[in-house]
């Protein structure tokens, strides 16, 4: 994995193949390519053969880690080029169904809500109302227009209001299925 800065094993690899490398204590701070945290127990320096070239790589000795990975210092120390590297597929559903699982509140259905404090728009002392007259509907999207009115208010993301000093065009958007999107 060249995106990868370091190579790693996981704690299981290590005492199942590498019990005999000495595991030195490390600070580093890794996270994996959905931004976790990885829990690293440590590093290890085991010489390695490829092409008949021996060098000794880094390898982090990662707590829950996959199958082993080979980064960035494992490419440079073998002077590995792109056309020599392969690709491993993996199981993209149990992938996804990993990543679903860990953010339950991002997947989740309808609209998502900040609540980490009070949002204020602070507008220029000098600002006045802007108010332009609605844009007429084609006839044609008038009822899904309103169904996605009605679905925006009910979901609490828009509100009526008798008179307004402050007021621009809706404008929808037809998307390719039919289906209306109005900016939220």
């Amino acid at each position: 994995d060249t995106g990868a800065a370091i190579s790693a094993v996981s704690l299981a690899y290590y005492d199942e193949n590498l019990r005999d490398c000495v595991l030195r204590q490390s600070s580093l701070k890794l996270s994996g390519y959905g931004g976790e945290n990885l829990v690293v127990r440590g590093v290890i320096e085991p010489d390695l053969v490829y092409a008949g070239a021996r060098k000794r790589v880094a390898f982090a000795v990662i707590e829950n880690g996959g199958p082993p990975l080979l980064g960035r210092n494992f490419v440079r120390a073998f002077n590995l080029g792109v056309s020599s590297l392969y690709s491993v597929e993996a199981d993209a559903e149990s992938v996804v169904q990993s990543m679903v699982s860990s953010h339950v509140e991002l997947f989740s259905e309808g609209l998502g809500t900040f609540k980490y404090g009070t949002i204020k728009l602070e507008l220029e002392e000098d600002a006045r109302p802007i108010f332009r007259k609605p844009r007429t509907v084609a006839y044609k999207f008038v009822d899904k227009v309103a169904e996605e009115l009605d679905t925006m208010e009910r979901d609490g993301v828009i509100s009526k209001c008798d008179r307004s000093s402050w007021g621009t065009p809706l404008v929808p958007v037809i998307k390719a299925d039919g289906s209306i999107r109005l900016c939220r």
